[in-house]
């Protein structure tokens, strides 16, 4: 009769199951200590979201986010930037008349004679804001437009959609404008590219 070699090793609990095993020993792609992984991934958000206002401020090709990237796009910043035109301000002028023309119907309203004058001021108010809204889109878009013609010669490859990202830049005051602009007011001054 063969001696049996007594089982030393004793189960301390049921087997735990695959699921429960990989949990154990899953460390996942942020390593151990998910906290100080967070903090390090959110300092290397911030950085490259003030290398980006760096770009935005300064203009630097390499520091820009994507969407301003490109000779045709520096191209189309530049032609808007140097030029007066009303579509910056239409938004001002279309806001100060639909809340200036409120203010004073709301006061003329306020005695029964005037409720005539009243509608006529809202009438001519509001119709004045629908036409500083027309003349400034229309502006925009033929300047919008001419700058994509004279960027796809200058260029021949010109990016999708580059006369709505002119249109919505001239319809945008010059200080609000992202990136700065880098050139002059006037296609005739210093400094301006001529060819603009």
């Amino acid at each position: 009769m063969a001696s049996q070699t007594p089982n030393t090793r004793q189960k301390s609990g049921p087997t735990p199951s695959r699921k429960q095993q990989e949990a154990k020993n899953y460390q996942g792609i942020l390593g151990q200590d998910r906290k100080v992984a967070k903090e390090r991934a959110r300092a290397e958000r911030m950085r490259l979201v003030e290398r980006e206002q760096e770009g935005l401020r300064t203009g630097r090709e390499d520091l820009l986010p994507l969407a301003h990237r490109g000779a045709a796009r520096r191209y189309m910043r530049n032609y808007v930037d140097q030029r007066y035109c009303f579509a910056e301000w239409m938004i001002i002028v279309v806001m100060a008349l639909m809340f200036g023309g409120l203010l004073v119907v709301t006061f003329m309203l306020r005695t029964d004679s005037a409720s005539q004058v009243a509608m006529i001021v809202n009438t001519v108010t509001m119709l004045g804001a629908y036409g500083a809204l027309i003349i400034g889109c229309i502006e925009a878009y033929i300047i919008a437009r001419r700058g994509k013609n004279r960027a796809a010669q200058r260029f021949g490859d010109i990016p999708a959609r580059l006369t709505f990202y002119g249109f919505a830049r001239l319809i945008q005051p010059r200080r609000l404008r992202q990136p700065r602009p880098q050139v002059p007011r006037s296609a005739k001054a210093p400094g301006a590219d001529k060819n603009l």
